[in-house]
């Protein structure tokens, strides 16, 4: 099995405290080449104000809602989910995977795109207490 060598990206964008009201945050600037992301993330948020308690980048485990209500169905409510490329706009889940607190992802081949942040809920804004992220490329 290969070691990976991480390398962090400098420029990094995490999500202002405040109100969310995007579908998705651009975190980096386009990245290219590598074959694998690690991201490291802590912060606290409220997804569904007067309904959930707020949470922490691993969601609400346990707590099941309706697929409507959620972007992705293999993470619980309120985690934070990212995804490789597309738009800040976009309502699509394509290529989205669970990030939590930690996650090491394998990219596809000559995949090519900013990473964008998400909360894994529906329902805007998300109240955002504070967030820290951190990202590292590798290469195989």
């Amino acid at each position: 099995m290969p070691i990976l060598s991480w390398t962090p990206l400098a420029a990094i964008r995490p999500v202002p405290a405040g109100a969310f009201h995007m579908p998705w945050h651009r975190v980096t600037d386009v990245i290219r080449g590598p074959t694998h992301l690690q991201i490291v993330a802590t912060g606290s948020w409220t997804a569904i104000r007067e309904v959930l308690a707020a949470c922490g980048p691993n969601g609400f485990a346990g707590l099941s809602l309706p697929a409507d209500r959620v972007v992705l169905t293999d993470a619980p409510p309120g985690a934070l989910i990212g995804r490789l490329g597309g738009s800040s706009a976009s309502l699509k889940a394509d290529g989205a995977f669970p990030i939590g607190i930690d996650c090491v992802v394998q990219l596809p081949a000559n995949s090519v795109g900013p990473l964008f942040v998400s909360f894994n809920i529906v329902a805007r804004p998300v109240a955002v207490a504070s967030f820290t992220i951190a990202v590292s490329t590798a290469t195989i």
